[in-house]
């Protein structure tokens, strides 16, 4: 081949290649400006000119919906860092309230605290010595009633606990035998009973035809006859 038609090919080739990368590059720009449209969700383009940059580029429908999603989470990921600042700013507003409240007031806590303290500490000492009473008085009735050296006590302790179950579960039997006379009696009284809307109704009632009876029974007063004036003679 002659040098110059090679030094005209490779020149072609130089140049479609050129143009070649260059509309690949616009493409990616296209579709990453159309990734950032669908996943702000400011315009939805139309399903037309997607499929056409989809083509543009070679991708399909399942990475287009893939580079959408992880588009929206780096958005989501964005808007929370973008309030980092903010946040930072109201801790450090919080932290020093807290201080401030610390020192008006860890004075007065500790006196307090010390307060509570000096009164609590006697109440303890007073609740521990008398469980410790309370105990050994427990511990030493126990022992009077085992070392009893009377048995004829002993015998009527126990004759006398015996009686006091056997009292007890007398009591509970006829409990139980008078549960089902006594939920019937309710149920029969809950039947009978008389609402009360019914009653004041009743009562009303019987007012209004007391009242009316009364002013039936009661005479009446005649009033007298009208008289005519005679005239004096013009």
């Amino acid at each position: 081949m002659p040098a110059a038609t090679a030094t005209k090919t490779d020149d072609l080739l130089t140049r479609v290649r050129a143009k070649a990368e260059k509309g690949q590059a616009d493409a990616e720009v296209t579709y990453r400006a159309l990734v950032a449209r669908c996943a702000a969700e400011r315009d939805t383009p139309e399903p037309e000119e997607i499929l056409q940059v989809l083509a543009d580029i070679s991708r399909d429908l399942d990475q287009f919906q893939s580079d959408v999603e992880a588009r929206v989470k780096r958005l989501e990921m964005a808007a929370t860092f973008a309030g980092l600042a903010i946040h930072q700013s109201e801790l450090a507003a919080a932290r020093s309230k807290i201080a401030a409240a610390e020192s008006k007031y860890s004075t007065a806590v500790t006196a307090a605290q010390r307060a509570f303290d000096d009164a609590v500490k006697p109440l303890l000492a007073d609740e521990a010595r008398l469980t410790s009473a309370i105990n050994a008085a427990e511990r030493a009735g126990g022992e009077l009633v085992g070392s009893c050296p009377y048995a004829e006590l002993l015998a009527r302790r126990d004759e006398a606990s015996q009686k006091i179950a056997a009292a007890r579960d007398m009591l509970i039997a006829a409990e139980k035998q008078l549960r089902p006379a006594q939920d019937r009696a309710d149920r029969a009284w809950r039947a009978v009973r008389v609402p009360r809307k019914t009653w004041i109704e009743t009562a009303g009632y019987w007012a209004r035809w007391s009242r009316v009876a009364w002013h039936k029974r009661r005479p009446t007063k005649r009033r007298p006859a009208a008289t005519s004036t005679p005239r004096p003679p013009g």
